[in-house]
């Protein structure tokens, strides 16, 4: 049998998960992941950490922001960055306001251009929005899609990754 690990066996994390809230989104990721216990819980986050089920020598470091917004984000990913060292980060979401046609659960999307909506004015004729387009980088972005196989066979996924632009709110 397989042997249950220990809080030892948890010295470094090989990918971390962080989603903006629980319910609409970590819920949906717990399934896959052999809970092991907490890191961290504070105002801001609760942190905690496990196995991948489909492989258990995967270990997984996995947050949820209790409050959304980009500092938040921001502060919370840039903290589990320093101090875990994960190899890769996952940020899953919701996709809101995207055609699914194309999509299957679990694929990936890696954006390659991101449009804000959340930026504008109020007006007399009420909130008019400025979309800002940010090009990302395209380097990195060509880091990924070499990487891409290993990445995908490292964590056992089967799905599709697709690389297209994106809305994003802060």
């Amino acid at each position: 049998g397989t042997k249950e690990k220990t809080s030892s066996d948890f010295d470094n994390f090989d990918f971390a998960i962080i989603t903006a809230l629980y319910k609409d989104e970590l819920k949906f990721v717990e399934p896959y992941i052999n809970y092991a216990g907490e890191i961290e819980s504070d105002e801001k986050k609760l942190i905690r950490y496990g196995s991948l089920k489909a492989d258990n020598k995967i270990n997984i470091l996995y947050a949820s922001l209790l409050n959304t917004g980009m500092i938040d984000a921001a502060i919370v990913t840039t903290d589990i960055i320093t101090r875990f060292k994960p190899r890769i980060l996952f940020m899953p979401g919701v996709c809101g306001g995207r055609d699914n046609k194309s999509l299957e659960m679990l694929d990936i999307i890696i954006p390659n251009k991101i449009f804000t909506f959340q930026k504008g004015k109020l007006t007399d004729n009420g909130f008019e929005g400025e979309w800002e387009g940010i090009d990302l980088n395209d380097k990195l972005i060509q880091k990924i899609q070499t990487s891409e196989e290993e990445i995908k066979n490292g964590i056992n996924f089967k799905g599709s990754v697709h690389y297209e632009p994106m809305a994003c709110s802060t």
